[in-house]
C-alpha cells in the first residue's frame, strides 16, 4: 500500500475519481460510527458520576446523622405533626449535648428542596416549638443543586435507639443508589418521651 502511494506521488498524475470517492465513503463511515458512539459514552459517564456522587452523599448523610444524634436526649419521633404515628416517621426532635433543642426532618415536598433538613431552636421553649424555624440541608447545598436528595424514614426501636430505614439517594424520581440502607444510632443517654 505504501509502495502504491509512493508510486502515485512519483507519477504526479494523482488519484482517480473512483479512488477519491471510495476514500471519502470510508472516512464518512468511520466518522459516522465514532459520532454515533459519543452520546452513549457521555450518558455512561454521567451515570457513573451520578452513582459515585450519590454514594458519597449517602455515606456523608449517615456519618452526619450519627454525629448529630449520638449524644441526643429527650427524643421525640413523629410524622407530619402526629406523635402517635411512630412507624416510618419523618421528623426527630431532640436535645443535643449542648442543651439546644434540634430537629432533623426528611422533606420530600416540592415547596422547598428535597432532602434532610437540620434545625436548631436556640432559646426556644422545649414544649412549644416554632412551626417555621430556619433550617438548612443536613449534608450539602451542592447535592441539592444537582437535584440529588436522601429519602428515608426514622423510628424509635424497643431499646430507645433511633432506627433509620430506607435511606437511598434519589434524583428526578430515579433511585441512584439502588438500595435501601437501614442503620441504627445508639443513643448515649436516651430518655423516655
Amino acid at each position: 500500500m505504501i509502495a502504491y502511494i509512493k508510486n502515485k506521488i512519483a507519477e504526479k498524475t494523482g488519484f482517480s475519481l473512483t479512488e477519491l470517492l471510495a476514500t471519502t465513503l470510508i472516512l464518512s463511515l468511520v466518522t459516522a460510527t465514532i459520532a454515533s458512539s459519543i452520546p452513549g459514552a457521555i450518558r455512561a459517564y454521567r451515570t457513573v458520576v451520578d452513582v459515585a456522587n450519590a454514594n458519597i452523599l449517602l455515606t456523608s448523610t449517615i456519618t452526619k446523622l450519627r454525629y448529630e444524634l449520638t449524644g441526643a436526649s429527650e427524643i421525640k419521633v413523629y410524622n407530619n405533626g402526629k406523635t402517635d404515628d411512630r412507624n416510618k416517621a419523618n421528623t426527630v426532635d431532640y436535645t443535643n449535648g449542648k442543651g439546644v433543642l434540634c430537629r432533623i426532618e426528611f422533606v420530600e415536598s416540592n415547596d422547598k428542596s428535597k432532602g434532610i433538613y437540620y434545625y436548631e431552636f436556640k432559646g426556644a421553649d422545649k414544649n412549644r416549638v416554632d412551626n417555621n424555624p430556619s433550617g438548612y440541608l443536613l449534608v450539602s447545598q451542592e447535592a441539592a443543586s444537582k437535584k440529588m436528595y436522601v429519602k428515608g424514614s426514622v423510628e424509635k426501636d424497643t431499646n430507645g435507639d433511633l432506627k433509620f430505614t430506607g435511606l437511598s439517594v434519589w434524583k428526578d424520581d430515579w433511585n441512584i443508589t439502588k438500595s435501601n440502607i437501614t442503620f441504627t444510632v445508639r443513643l448515649l443517654s436516651p430518655k423516655a418521651w
